[in-house]
C-alpha cells in the first residue's frame, strides 16, 4: 500500500472487529443454540415419523387432523426466529436464571429486534431442554405483526430428546384492513403411544 496511514487505519479497524472469544472457539455458555435444537428435531422426527394431531384456526376457520407425514422443516421453521446466540445479538438482552429452571432472555429497552423475549426450560441441567417459548414482534406505519411461538419437549430415545407439542401464534394487521390471526397446534405420538 502506498498509503501507510489507510493501512494503518485498516489493520485498527480490522483489529477492533476481532473477538477473540469467537476466533478461540469459545461462546457464552448462557445463550443456546436453539437453531441446531430446532435442526435436530427437524432430523429426529423425520426419522422417527411420528402421528401428527394438528389443529389449524384462522379468524374464520378451525380444522383438525391426523397426519404421519409432514415436513418439518417447513412446519418448524418459525422456530428459527428465536435463535439469538450469535455474538451480535446477544448484547441486546438481559438474561435471568429462576429457580425453576427457566432462563428469560429479554430485549433491552431501546435495542432493536423482532424477538421481544424468550424463555428456554431446562431438565435436571442445561443440557436438557424441556420447553422453548418466545414472543415476537414487528411493526411499521403499514402494519403489526405479532408470533407467540411454543415448542415442548419430552425425553425420547436414546438420552435425546423430543419434540412433543407445538404451538404457533400470528397475529398480523394491515393498515386499512382487519386483523388476520393464524393458529397452529400439534401434538406427535408415535405408533406404540397410540397404542
Amino acid at each position: 500500500m502506498k498509503n501507510p496511514l489507510l493501512a494503518l487505519l485498516l489493520i485498527t479497524l480490522l483489529a477492533a472487529c476481532d473477538d477473540p472469544s469467537v476466533r478461540n472457539g469459545q461462546t457464552n455458555h448462557l445463550f443456546v443454540d436453539t437453531q441446531s435444537l430446532v435442526n435436530r428435531q427437524i432430523e429426529l422426527l423425520d426419522s422417527l415419523k411420528p402421528i401428527v394431531l394438528k389443529q389449524v384456526e384462522t379468524n374464520e376457520t378451525k380444522q383438525r387432523q391426523s397426519v404421519r407425514t409432514t415436513d418439518w422443516r417447513r412446519e418448524l421453521a418459525a422456530f428459527s426466529d428465536l435463535d439469538i446466540s450469535k455474538p451480535g445479538l446477544q448484547a441486546s438482552y438481559t438474561v435471568t436464571d429462576t429457580a425453576a429452571g427457566v432462563r428469560l432472555y429479554k430485549l433491552k429497552p431501546g435495542e432493536k429486534a423482532d424477538l421481544q423475549w424468550l424463555k428456554i426450560g431446562f431438565g435436571m441441567d442445561t443440557t436438557q431442554i424441556r420447553f422453548l417459548e418466545g414472543s415476537l414482534k414487528r411493526s411499521n406505519y403499514l402494519y403489526t405483526f405479532e408470533k407467540h411461538l411454543l415448542m415442548q419437549l419430552q425425553p425420547g430415545q436414546g438420552n435425546r430428546t423430543q419434540l412433543s407439542e407445538y404451538r404457533i401464534a400470528t397475529k398480523q394487521k394491515l393498515i386499512f384492513s382487519s386483523e388476520e390471526n393464524l393458529r397452529v397446534s400439534g401434538k406427535t405420538a408415535l405408533k406404540e403411544q397410540l397404542k
